[in-house]
C-alpha cells in the first residue's frame, strides 16, 4: 500500500483514531505515561476535545493524521510508525465501513 490516501468515507472516526493510536510507536523523546492501549471510549474523547481533528502526538505516539474530511493522508504516519503502518492499523476497518 504504501504511502497513499485511504478512503475513509462512512468509516467510524473514533475506531479510525482508536486503531491508529494502538498501533502507533512512542516517540524517543516521550518522558511520560507509556499506555499502550487506549479504549474506543478514549478515542471518542479525543475527537470530541479537537475541532480541527489533527492529531499530531498523543501521549507520546507521533500520529500525524487529520480525521477531518473522507480522505487519509497516510505519508507522515508511517514515516513515524514503518511502511505500510495506517493501512495495517485500519485494514480490518476498511472492508466493513459502517
Amino acid at each position: 500500500m504504501g504511502n497513499a490516501i485511504i478512503d475513509i468515507k462512512g468509516i467510524n472516526k473514533p475506531k479510525i483514531l482508536h486503531a491508529l493510536l494502538n498501533h502507533a510507536k512512542f516517540s524517543y523523546s516521550w518522558a511520560g505515561d507509556m499506555k499502550k492501549d487506549y479504549s474506543l471510549q478514549e478515542a471518542k474523547e479525543l475527537l470530541s476535545h479537537n475541532d480541527t481533528r489533527y492529531f499530531s502526538y498523543v501521549k507520546g505516539k507521533k500520529l500525524d493524521i487529520n480525521l477531518n474530511g473522507n480522505k487519509l493522508y497516510t505519508h507522515a504516519y508511517n514515516t513515524h510508525n514503518g511502511k505500510n503502518s495506517c493501512y495495517d492499523a485500519i485494514k480490518h476497518l476498511l472492508t466493513k465501513k459502517n
